[in-house]
C-alpha cells in the first residue's frame, strides 16, 4: 500500500484522538506541506474514511522508512528536541540512519556551526538547508526501503573522519543480544560510525527496549548516553543506568 494511504489512515487515528488538532500540526507530524493535510482532510471527509470500520492497510513487518517515521511521532520528536541541546558549536557529528536521527536534523538550529556526517537521504534533505551546517555525505548504493546509502567507499570516508558526538539509531536494544537494525546491509556502515566517534549518544523511543531485529552491530556496552521517551520501564531505567550509561528519560 502507498505512502498516501497509510498517511490518511494515521492521520485518521489521530483525529479520533485529538479531533481539534490543527493542520500545522499534522503537518509537521507527518512531514509533509500544510496543502497536502488540506487535500488529505478533503479526500478523509469526501469519502467517508472516518467512519470506516477496517483500516486502510496493514502495516508490514518489514521496516519501511515511511512507515517508521510515523510511528511514536511525538516520542521521537522529544528525543529529538533534547538531543539538540546535547550538540555544541564546532561539533563534528556523525547522524545515523533513521526515522528519530531525521527528526534531530529537522530540528537543528539554523544558527549553529556544525560539521555533519550522514548517509540517509531523509537527514542530507533536513541537513541541506541549514546555512551553517558543513556536510559530508558518505554515499553509494540506495537503499529505498530506509532511504540509506551504503558502500565500501562510503565505509572508508567515515573511518577516515574522528566526531566529536554520534547519534546513534536502532530499531531494537536487548540486554543480551545488544543492539540491532532491520537491515544487515547497515551494520558495517554502523559499526564504522561508531569506531570513528568520541561520545556515542542512542536515540530511540521506548518501544525498541526489549526488541530485537536481525542486523547486530553494538552491545550497550559501546553506548555513553541514550534519550528515550518517558514510557521506559523502571527495569530497564536500572540496568542501563547500573551499567555507566547516561540516561535520559523526556
Amino acid at each position: 500500500m502507498g505512502k498516501k494511504d497509510i498517511r490518511l489512515n494515521l492521520i485518521i487515528e489521530t483525529l479520533k484522538a485529538k479531533p481539534n488538532i490543527s493542520i500545522k500540526e499534522l503537518a509537521d507530524k507527518y512531514m509533509v506541506s500544510e496543502m497536502t493535510i488540506r487535500r488529505d482532510l478533503h479526500q478523509i471527509s469526501s469519502s467517508g474514511m472516518m467512519n470506516a470500520s477496517k483500516p486502510l492497510y496493514d502495516i508490514k513487518s518489514d521496516y519501511m522508512f515511511s512507515n517508521e517515521q510515523i510511528k511514536h511521532y511525538e516520542q521521537k520528536e522529544r528525543i529529538a528536541q533534547f538531543a539538540v541541546s546535547l550538540i555544541s558549536p564546532e561539533d563534528v557529528l556523525i547522524i545515523d540512519s533513521g526515522t528519530t536521527t531525521s527528526v534531530l536534523s529537522k530540528l537543528l538550529p539554523e544558527d549553529i556551526s556544525v560539521t555533519a556526517l550522514c548517509y540517509n537521504f531523509q537527514v542530507l534533505n533536513q541537513l541541506h538547508t541549514k546555512p551553517n551546517v558543513s556536510i559530508i555525505f558518505a554515499g553509494g548504493y540506495y537503499h529505498p526501503n530506509d532511504q540509506m546509502f551504503e558502500s565500501a567507499e562510503g565505509v572508508s570516508l567515515i573511518q577516515r573522519i574522528r566526531a566529536t558526538k554520534m547519534f546513534v539509531s536502532a530499531s531494537g536494544v536487548h540486554k543480551e543480544l545488544g543492539i540491532t537494525c532491520a537491515n544487515n546491509y547497515e551494520v558495517v556502515t554502523k559499526r564504522a560510525a561508531l569506531n570513528s566517534s568520541y561520545l556515542k549518544i542512542l536515540l530511540a523511543d521506548s518501544s525498541k527496549f526489549g526488541a530485537i531485529r536481525q542486523g547486530y552491530f553494538a552491545q550497550l556496552k559501546d553506548i555513553d548516553v541514550i534519550v528515550t521517551d518517558d514510557a521506559l520501564s523502571s527495569d530497564w531505567s536500572q540496568f542501563i543506568t547500573e551499567h555507566g550509561i547516561k540516561l535520559h528519560l523526556v
